[in-house]
Parts: C-alpha cells; structure tokens; sequence
C-alpha cells in the first residue's frame, strides 16, 4: 500500500499514461534524430497534430499509413517527409528510467499498476517489442484496442469497471490538463504531471 503525498490518502491502484510519464515523448526530437530538414519540421507537426483525424489512430479506426496520407494531403509538398516520419518515429521513445524504477517500486508494495494511454496499434506493439515494463501492469485501457481516446470520459469508466476499481482509492497520472480533468469528473485521484520532474515524490512508500 501507497500514500499520496499530497493528502496521505491510502492508494489500491495507480495508473499511468504512458507519454511523458513513463516514456519520453517528443515529437520535435524525434524529427530531429531522425535528420528531417528543419526547415519542415514545423510543417509536418502542423500537417499531423494539429489535423483532427490524428486522434483516428490512437482510436484505432485508422492506421499510420493512413493518416500519412491524409497528413500529405494537406501538405503535398513534404508528403514524403510525413511518410517517413510516420514509418520511422516509435523507435524515439525512449524509457523515462526513474520513472519506471518508481513504477516497479509501486508494484513491491502490492498496489496494483494500470496503464490508461492513447495509441495507435502499431506503435503499441513496436514499443511493447521494446519494453518489458509494459507487459507488466495489471490491466488497463490502451485506445486503439477498443476505439475509446482520452479525454472522452468513457475511456476512464471502462477502465475503472474492467478492473473493478475504487475511484476514490486510485489515483492517475498524465502530462496533460485536459486527460486530468476527465479523471477528476469520474471521481478518480489525478496528479497533473511536468514531465520534467521525476513521480516518485508524489508517494509515501
């Protein structure tokens, strides 16, 4: 059993999303190691991020290739630079070392560890290929496998009836505002986490 820190509350369950929480996600540096010219770096975020049907493939209703192309059909001129970096970009996740220490630190006490994170499917299994830690959480919801993203407040109550969770005794955490406020309208505990800071002092082990 755990602590939060920032009330003392007892913690059956802590979840994680996984970008900037347990994995380091930047999609800037990922065009950068992967020597896209910087004069389109821009343009391919703008392309991909900022085009609605990106959340399609974390819901699973579209894959990477898919969405390249639809991303270089707003920008046909960088098409082939969307196209690599759609086939290229999961092998820059990196782990967040500490954090994943912490995270197994969590599991030692008995508390129970769950994931709750938006990804597409071929990105999800590169990087369960990669990672061993991700095979070891209890249970969870990733979008892709049942077409369900965050913030919609129904991914957050098919993860607490898939895994029979107390809100009130779990906590989640996400380096985003608007996943947090989700979290809180369910009655879950939620920390809103700055990626440059390490998770472990959120907890009284």
């Amino acid at each position: 059993m755990i602590r939060l820190r920032q009330n003392l509350l007892e913690m059956d369950a802590v979840i994680f999303d996984l970008g900037n929480v347990l994995l380091d996600y930047d999609p800037f540096r990922f065009m950068r190691l992967l020597k896209i010219d910087p004069a389109v770096q821009a343009r391919i975020a703008k392309a991909l991020f900022e085009n609605p049907i990106w959340a399609e493939i974390d819901r699973g209703s579209m894959t990477d290739e898919e969405l390249a192309e639809a991303a270089g059909d707003l920008d046909p001129e960088i098409r082939d630079q969307i196209r690599f970096y759609m086939r290229n970009w999961s092998q820059f996740f990196y782990l967040i070392p500490e954090n994943v220490h912490t995270f197994y630190r969590i599991k030692e006490t008995g508390t129970k560890v769950y994931v709750l994170s938006n990804f597409s499917e071929a990105t999800y299994q590169k990087l369960r290929a990669a990672y061993s830690f991700l095979d070891h959480f209890d249970g969870g919801v990733v979008s892709y496998q049942d077409k369900l993203i965050k913030p919609d407040l129904e991914i957050y109550r098919l993860l607490i009836e898939r895994c029979g969770l107390d809100p009130s005794r779990s906590v989640f955490i996400d380096d985003l505002e608007a996943n947090i406020r989700s979290a809180l309208k369910v009655g879950l505990n939620a920390i809103w986490h700055d990626p440059a800071k390490p998770i472990a002092p959120y907890f009284v082990f």
